[in-house]
C-alpha cells in the first residue's frame, strides 16, 4: 500500500497521472523485475552445470589415469615374469650343462682307472679275430622278406587260439593205414582235410584281400608251408575240400618232393584262399604265424602231445593239439574266426564227418 501510495503521490504543480498510466508504468516495472530474477535463475542454472561438467571430466581423467596406471602395472608385472623365467632356464640350461660335464669326466675317470686296475680284463674287449662272412640274400628269401614285412605293416593281425582232442583222429588215421599199406596219411593232411572242409562250412574265412576288393573262393585251395633251403614255399592243394584224405596225401607229397628241388611251377605256389603253418613235428607247442599276403588268414598249428583233461569232472589223459588262427581283421572279424575254429576243432576231434 505504501508502495503504491508513492506511487500515485505526485510532485507539486504536476499534472495528476490518468489510471491507466499508473497500471502500464507499475506493470513495466514488473515485467522487468521478473527478467531480471529469470536472468538470475538462469544464470545460476549455467553455473551450477558448468560446475557438473567441471566434476564429470575431472571423474573421467581420473579414471583415465587409473586404467592407464593398471595397465602400465600389468605389463611391467608380465615382463617380470617373463625375465624370471628366462632366467631360470638359462640356470637350469646351465645346471644341465655342468652334470653331464661331471658325468662325462666320471665316465673318463672311470675308464682311466678300469684300464690301470684291470688290463686283463681290457683286452678281452678287443675286436675279436674269428672269420666273417657276409652273403647277399637270395632272391627267394628276398621276396619272402618283401611280402611278410608288407604282411605286418600292413595287415592289422590278431589271433585266436583253441585246443582239440586228437584220439579218434588218430585212431581213424591207424585204421586207414593199416586198410591201405600203398599210402601213408598223415596228421597234417587231416588238417588240411579238415581247413577245407571249416572254409567250406565259413565261408567268410576263405578270401583274399588285395587292400581295395574282397575275393571269395568257392573252394578252398589250401596253402601248405614247406621249408627248403632258401627259406619256404607255400605250394597249393587246389580245390582240397572236393579230395579225399589219399588223394591229398599224395598231392602233398609231390608238391612238397618238387618243391625242395626247385620244380615247382608258378601256379603250384601263387594263390591260395587259406594257409597252413605246421611246426609240430619240431615239438613246437604253439606260436603266432604272419598272414601271406593277398590270403586273409593263416592257421599254426602245433605239436600233438599227451595233457591232462577234464572229463565229466574226473581228470583224463588226451592227446591235444594247440591251433592258432592269424586273420587280417580289415576283412575277417572275430567272431567269424572264433566261428571257424569251433568247427575245425569238431572236424579234428570226429573226423568221420568231415569224411562224408
Amino acid at each position: 500500500q505504501d508502495e503504491q501510495h508513492n506511487t500515485t503521490q505526485q510532485a507539486p504543480g504536476a499534472q495528476p497521472e490518468s489510471e491507466l498510466a499508473q497500471t502500464r508504468r507499475q506493470l513495466g516495472s514488473h515485467q522487468e523485475q521478473a527478467k531480471r530474477d529469470a536472468d538470475a535463475q538462469h544464470k545460476a542454472e549455467a553455473e551450477a552445470a558448468a560446475a557438473l561438467k567441471r566434476e564429470a571430466t575431472s571423474a573421467k581423467e581420473h579414471a583415465a589415469a587409473d586404467a592407464a596406471a593398471a595397465k602400465a602395472a600389468q605389463k611391467k608385472k608380465a615382463h617380470d615374469l617373463k625375465h624370471q623365467a628366462a632366467v631360470e632356464a638359462a640356470a637350469a640350461k646351465e645346471a644341465a650343462r655342468e652334470k653331464k660335464e661331471r658325468q662325462h669326466q666320471a665316465d673318463v675317470d672311470a675308464a682311466a682307472a678300469m684300464k690301470n686296475k684291470l688290463p686283463s680284463q681290457v683286452a678281452v674287449l678287443a675286436p675279436t679275430t674269428s672269420s666273417s662272412e657276409s652273403q647277399t640274400i637270395s632272391s627267394m628269401r628276398k621276396t619272402i622278406a618283401g611280402r611278410l614285412q608288407a604282411s605286418k605293416q600292413t595287415a592289422p593281425h590278431y589271433r585266436v587260439h583253441i585246443d582239440a582232442e586228437l584220439d579218434n583222429l588218430l585212431t581213424t588215421r591207424k585204421q586207414i593205414n593199416d586198410a591201405n599199406t600203398d599210402t601213408k596219411v598223415s596228421v597234417n593232411d587231416f588238417i588240411i582235410k579238415a581247413c577245407a572242409s571249416a572254409l567250406i562250412r565259413v565261408p567268410a574265412v576263405n578270401v583274399q584281400f588285395n587292400g581295395e576288393q574282397i575275393t571269395h573262393f568257392s573252394d578252398a585251395d589250401i596253402s601248405v608251408a614247406v621249408a627248403i633251403k632258401d627259406g619256404l614255399i607255400t605250394p597249393i592243394i587246389v580245390g582240397a575240400n572236393n579230395k579225399g584224405l589219399e588223394s591229398i596225401s599224395n598231392e602233398m607229397r609231390d608238391l612238397s618232393t618238387r618243391a625242395k628241388l626247385n620244380r615247382l611251377k608258378p601256379e603250384e605256389f601263387q594263390g591260395g584262399s587259406f594257409c597252413i603253418s605246421n611246426l609240430g613235428m619240431y615239438g613246437i607247442k604253439q606260436f603266432d604265424a604272419i598272414i601271406n599276403p593277398p590270403q586273409g588268414a593263416i592257421l599254426a598249428v602245433g605239436t600233438g602231445e599227451q595233457r591232462a583233461v577234464v572229463r565229466n569232472g574226473a581228470l583224463a589223459v588226451a592227446t591235444v593239439m594247440s591251433l592258432t588262427l592269424s586273420s587280417d581283421h580289415r576283412v575277417i572279424d572275430g567272431a567269424v574266426a572264433a566261428e571257424f575254429m569251433s568247427v575245425l576243432k569238431g572236424f579234428l576231434e570226429q573226423p568221420a564227418t568231415m569224411l562224408v
